[in-house]
């Protein structure tokens, strides 16, 4: 997982690379941060050239004033490629990354071979809460974000060095800034019926944070999208259950198309 730095539109934007193959994107979540992807990468790399990044304002890539919201990081993700000379690419979102992956595919249908979404929702559902992770501490994250107690215990146990704690809390603040203008949940489910490349939608069953209604409601809003569920794993599965995923991901974006 190598880091490198690109400028797109005048700023500095932090990304990862390894791998060799067709170009598969993994977008982050709500942290912002490629790192999250620290697991699936080695997974990955034998398959596909893989990428990920840091979002604009997110981690240690520049802020772009532009880019405030979900839509607009959206916007800002073909112009990253673009600079990176990939026109069409197999495309991976998780969480709030989801919701993006689902903005490229509608808005770039042309270059986006495959999807994959996981564990994220493209409109809220009547008493069917999402927890938000702003204003939580780690006590709370762990509870509400992870179910396998072996994974909690191992991130308890972690030791972030000052400059991962530094890019966390950034990358936190801009996501909260985010979320108060209203501008990470948003609802898209009457557009996901323009999407038409083949889409593979990932559910986790013990996910309290964006509850598996979610990703079965965007699986039943486009046409063929298959669906996979992953049992005793919490929210981030791209933590809990990498080997799983990774799995997954190598089946559906590797077979040839029927």
């Amino acid at each position: 997982m190598d880091e490198k730095e690109i400028k797109v539109n005048g700023a500095n934007i932090i990304y990862f690379q390894a791998g060799s193959g067709p170009p598969l994107i993994l977008l982050p979540s709500g942290g912002g941060r490629g790192r999250e992807y620290k697991d699936l990468f080695p997974l990955l790399a034998p398959f596909f050239t893989v990428y990920t990044l840091d979002y604009p304002g997110f981690g240690r890539s520049d802020e772009i004033k532009w880019v405030d919201g979900v839509e607009k990081i959206g916007e800002f993700i073909p112009f990253w490629l673009n600079s990176l000379g990939i026109m069409n690419f197999y495309l991976e979102g998780f969480s709030m990354g989801g919701i993006i992956a689902l903005l490229i595919a509608i808005r770039e249908s042309v270059r986006v071979k495959k999807l994959c979404v996981i564990a994220t929702a493209s409109g809220k559902i009547n008493n069917v809460p999402i927890i938000s992770p702003v204003g939580l501490n780690l006590k709370e994250i762990l509870a509400y974000f992870y179910h396998r107690p072996e994974v909690k215990e191992r991130i308890i146990n972690e030791r972030l060095s000052t400059e991962e704690k530094k890019e966390i809390h950034r990358s936190s603040e801009t996501f909260s800034k985010m979320a108060k203008n209203s501008k990470v949940f948003i609802n898209i489910t009457d557009q996901l019926s323009s999407i038409r490349c083949p889409t593979l939608v990932i559910g986790a069953e013990n996910d309290q944070v964006i509850p598996i209604a979610y990703p079965k409601e965007i699986q039943r809003n486009i046409p063929g999208a298959r669906w996979k569920s992953h049992p005793e794993t919490g929210h981030f599965i791209i933590v809990e259950k990498p080997d799983d995923l990774a799995q997954d991901l190598i089946h559906f974006f590797k077979e040839e198309l029927v």
